[in-house]
């Protein structure tokens, strides 16, 4: 949860304790809860938004076919670095 989400959860927490002591009104609770409503959808269409970009990458890198009934055989490799030559032992 961004820090916004956060102080606006731990805000409504706080809030609702005021309200049952009857400390705050249910106008003052209403629009917190409305701040966190929002936090969190901003937070949700950023992670959409992310994950669109992040699929596109994909579909840049490993290109697929559009038929989902065509078979697919990627072709992933890896090459490891060699390692480096170990240091000669030292003579008793």
């Amino acid at each position: 949860m961004t820090s916004r989400g956060y102080d606006s959860a731990i805000g409504l927490s706080v809030q609702w304790q005021l309200f049952e002591s009857r400390s705050i009104s249910e106008v003052d609770l209403s629009i917190t809860q409305e701040r966190l409503i929002a936090s969190l959808v901003q937070r949700l269409n950023a992670t959409v938004g992310v994950n669109i970009t992040y699929a596109q990458l994909l579909r840049e890198l490993l290109p697929v076919p559009r038929d989902p009934a065509t078979p697919l055989t990627p072709e992933l490799t890896w090459r490891a670095a060699t390692p480096a030559a170990a240091p000669a032992a030292a003579a008793p």
